[in-house]
């Protein structure tokens, strides 16, 4: 979905961002990839494109939330939307957080059925917003 948004064809822009605008895009996109790393290297042959068990990953960025993968590529298409501020690109930016969430949320049925511990840690830990949702 994030390559979808770059593809779009340019559009008629809603606002004219401001120059700082391209700054935080920038910090936004850097935060969301350093992210992305992290995740990665806890979860190492634990990833998967379709949610499936493989084992519970609960260390590193998983402390603070449930789903850093997730949260980190919405984080990047948000900065690159930021910037890129369409019609398209904020509807494929909508499409692509409802897919995301619910991608997390059947993965969570999936753990918590496996995992008896996870509805623990489900409980304690964030879905995808540290420390607020």
């Amino acid at each position: 979905m994030v390559l979808l948004v770059g593809a779009l064809p340019p559009g008629t822009a809603l606002h004219r961002p401001p120059l700082w605008s391209s700054g935080l895009s920038t910090g936004l996109l850097i935060v969301a990839f350093t992210v992305i790393i992290y995740a990665l290297m806890h979860l190492r042959s634990s990833l998967s494109i379709i949610p499936e068990v493989r084992r519970l990953v609960i260390g590193g960025p998983y402390r603070l939330v449930r789903h850093p993968l997730y949260a980190a590529e919405i984080l990047a298409a948000f900065a690159f939307v930021l910037v890129n501020p369409t019609v398209s690109t904020v509807l494929v930016l909508a499409a692509f957080v409802a897919v995301q969430l619910l991608r997390a949320r059947y993965e969570e049925r999936l753990l918590a059925v496996a995992y008896p511990l996870y509805v623990e840690y489900a409980r304690r830990t964030r879905r995808v917003v540290p420390f607020i949702w």
